[in-house]
């Protein structure tokens, strides 16, 4: 069996039409797993995400405000990001590594994940 176009960009639309909130997490040695609902070493509050899709690709993006850094005279290393539907709890739809970002009040992190459905 093979998913045709259409059928890629119908599942594409209908991940599209969820809401996403986006997390971070300050844990040296994170990982995440299919049933978590929060990251290991989260920090602050999960920020809420904008959506966009071309055909079967789904753009998530958020902005990370200097207002939400929470160690405000280091800044925040972030290690790893997790997509959720909730802002509190929720299920993870994407996670990921990072390389050890250092957050600070100085400036806004604008963060943008691509989701692509295709035939692999």
């Amino acid at each position: 069996m093979v998913f045709v176009d259409g059928g890629l960009n119908s599942v594409a639309a209908d991940f599209a039409s969820d809401t996403f909130f986006l997390g971070f997490s300050t844990d040296t040695a994170f990982s995440a797993s299919s049933g978590d609902t929060s990251l290991s070493g989260e920090v602050g509050s999960r920020i809420s995400c904008s959506v966009s899709r071309s055909s079967n690709e789904v753009t998530i993006t958020g902005t990370r405000s200097g207002t939400s850094v929470v160690d405000t005279v280091n800044g925040d290393t972030l290690y790893g990001f997790g997509v959720f539907d909730s802002a509190v709890g929720g299920t993870l739809f994407v996670s990921g590594d990072l390389p050890a970002i250092l957050h600070t009040v100085n400036y806004d992190l604008d963060f943008d994940e691509v989701v692509l459905f295709d035939r692999g």
